[in-house]
């Protein structure tokens, strides 16, 4: 038994491949699960016309037992993901707040082996954990590396803390210090305690398509990468900068940035931004993904493995335990699997 309570917040939106499994991985530790699905701009081409998931996950949701009355549901459309979640976090009661995507799963031993030491380290106002991440089915994971960046799950939580940002995830306290950066516990502690979030994000054809696709319009119509492209872009970087200080470039600025936004969003200039963009494999489903399950080696070794290219490079047999939870996914069974 937890001495602390916790209040596990998700955000999802076509997300029912390991749903259930996500659940049932902590539902008995947790104190809340609160959900907030629906699309957010990005993803509404993609949903019902109330703006919902078009798979299972409602489905999921709503059926899922939940005889300790610990689930509650929110569902809307959102601006984005941060908005989102912080519609979620308006009903969190616990005294740590621990985000949890629909394909991240949990060992029992691991969640109680988290609480353990933050009993132990009272002071402690965030968590970073490393995934144990599963590539092309469940046999397979890209093995952690010096590049491998850290996820922040784990809040202290107070009434008044929100969400800064979703990516990276950021807490703020209500003076507004950002909790990462004042008594964090770092992955690496977690990972000297055999303690992973098991991650199943790129395991099946329909995940990485659906990836993809709300990638791009997120990297094209919420951010400005490949931006350089325009000859106006370097010298509106400066006018912005210059307008934070002196008020009468505000207007020209403004007229600038208006229309840059137009203009970023016009096939020809997507086309070109993409072209540009040497951050993010646009083209990972068809150049890597199907490629790599046909023939492993022809596409290993080359920095390749991940949509940010040099990332990971590689896969390694996954020598572990799967969580108990996954053994109930239509995957594991199939293989008749019983770790």
């Amino acid at each position: 038994m937890t001495n602390y309570r916790y209040s596990f917040g998700m955000i999802v939106f076509n997300g029912d491949e390991f749903l259930q499994q996500a659940l049932d991985s902590i539902y008995d530790f947790a104190y809340q699960i609160i959900i907030a699905e629906g699309s957010d701009r990005n993803s509404l081409p993609f949903a019902n016309e109330d703006g919902s998931s078009n798979d299972r996950t409602v489905q999921i949701i709503k059926e899922y037992p939940d005889p300790g009355r610990k689930i509650t549901l929110i569902q809307s459309t959102w601006k984005n993901k941060t908005d989102q979640s912080n519609a979620w976090i308006e009903h969190a009661t616990g005294d740590y707040v621990w985000q949890i995507d629909d394909d991240e799963i949990y060992r029992k031993d691991d969640l109680l082996a988290v609480d353990s030491l933050l009993r132990e380290r009272p002071e402690t106002t965030a968590v970073s954990f490393h995934w144990c991440h599963f590539f092309g089915g469940l046999d397979r994971v890209r093995p952690i590396n010096d590049k491998t960046p850290v996820v922040w799950r784990l809040f202290k939580f107070k009434p008044g803390y929100r969400w800064h940002s979703h990516r990276p995830p950021d807490i703020l306290d209500g003076n507004g210090r950002s909790l990462r950066e004042i008594s964090p516990i770092m992955a690496s502690d977690l990972v000297d305690r055999g303690i992973y979030i098991y991650h199943f994000s790129y395991v099946t054809d329909r995940q990485v398509r659906q990836k993809m696709r709300y990638m791009e319009r997120v990297r094209m119509y919420e951010y400005n990468h490949g931006m350089e492209v325009h000859p106006l872009w370097r010298s509106y970087t400066r006018l912005e900068s210059a307008a934070s200080r002196f008020a009468v470039l505000r207007p020209v600025a403004a007229v600038v940035a208006c229309y840059l936004q137009r203009w970023k969003r016009k096939p020809k200039a997507i086309k070109l931004r993409k072209h540009a963009d040497s951050s993010w494999n646009y083209r990972f489903y068809e150049d890597v993904w199907l490629p790599w399950k046909q023939d492993p080696s022809a596409i290993e070794g080359r920095g390749l493995l991940s949509v940010n290219p040099g990332l990971y490079s590689v896969t390694e047999p996954f020598q572990g335990v799967l969580p108990k939870a996954v053994l109930s996914h239509p995957l594991t069974l199939s293989q008749g699997r019983k770790e």
